[in-house]
């Protein structure tokens, strides 16, 4: 998963596995197909991918499955699919340009900031532009 985490910086893994229970009735063999899938894990420099917690999700499902007393047994597993995606968390950064075509509309205010407080500006801008009004 290293060299994933090399090229996409974070990356989504998800199991997901079909399975066969079998149980032995008086009418002789009953099978029965399951289906299970677990939380998408964030793997990143950070965070490593955590095989356990996948095992034992796993596992809670299966004996989800056998709990109500249904008398099934895992025969085998007839599908396991590792699924990986490109993880691309949100995140705020410095100023950006507003496009040309949201200038025209003067729809948008876009304060300039150097720091990294992009998510607080346009409020202190609209705090501000309220008490210039009540002013006037």
């Amino acid at each position: 998963m290293k060299l994933e985490c090399y090229f996409f910086r974070s990356i989504l893994v998800q199991v997901h596995a079909d399975v066969i229970f079998r149980r032995e009735t008086s009418e002789g063999v009953s099978h029965v197909p399951g289906y299970f899938h677990t939380a998408p894990q964030i793997v990143s420099d950070g965070h490593d991918l955590d095989v356990d917690s996948i095992l034992s999700d796993l596992n809670l499902q299966v004996d989800a499955f056998n709990s109500r007393g249904s008398g099934y047994v895992l025969e085998r597993v007839t599908r396991f699919v590792l699924s990986v995606a490109r993880y691309r968390p949100l995140h705020g950064s410095s100023y950006i340009k507003t496009p040309r075509f949201l200038i025209v509309k003067r729809c948008v205010v876009n304060v300039v900031n150097n720091d990294q407080m992009c998510f607080k500006w346009p409020f202190f801008r609209l705090c501000t532009s309220r008490m210039l009004i009540k002013n006037v």
